[in-house]
């Protein structure tokens, strides 16, 4: 079981690295949801969801709030979608 425990932890306290793109962060979890399901755990897409939002950085606030805020929540892969919306709207802001 501490297996278990290690990856659930690790899955909890999965944060976006600075510099890091969505994609790369969104494989990280995707890696430990799949190291859980090999033991028999199974993560709810919801609770990916949240996990996914609760990692990402405070530049991503405005973008957090507009989901959560929303009546119905994405799926972890419709999640990923947006992000990746998102993140090419703010590199597409941040160019000189």
């Amino acid at each position: 079981m501490q297996i278990k425990s290690f990856l659930k932890n690790k899955l909890k306290d999965n944060k976006m690295d600075k510099g890091e793109s969505i994609q790369s962060y969104f494989m990280r979890i995707t890696q430990v949801k799949n190291g859980l399901l090999s033991i028999g755990e199974v993560i709810a897409d919801r609770e990916l969801t949240l996990i996914a939002l609760g990692g990402l950085p405070r530049s991503w606030n405005v973008f957090n709030t507009t989901i959560l805020n929303n009546d119905r929540k994405p799926g972890f892969n419709e999640l990923l979608t947006r992000c990746t919306q998102e993140e090419t709207r703010m590199m597409e802001r941040d160019k000189p």
